[in-house]
């Protein structure tokens, strides 16, 4: 049972490109952009998929709530 509740908790933790889009409200091709950039503190690499770390990115958008930011 604690094998399963980890997935499941793991599986709402983890975005894919598809959900981070549906999250975020922006398009494939600038989330794509964004998970890829070294320099943001919540991409997850597993294999050759990229994942945003929901709790992650939440604080790194809290922290810089007050910022402008800009992707290239």
């Amino acid at each position: 049972v604690n094998f399963i509740e980890e997935e499941v908790h793991m599986e709402e933790r983890l975005l894919t490109v598809k959900e981070f889009c549906e999250y975020t409200g922006l398009g494939m091709t600038k989330v794509r952009e964004i998970l890829k950039d070294e320099n943001n503190t919540f991409t997850v690499r597993i294999g050759g998929r990229l994942y945003a770390d929901k709790p992650s990115f939440n604080a790194a958008l809290q922290k810089n709530m007050d910022k402008h930011l800009y992707f290239k």
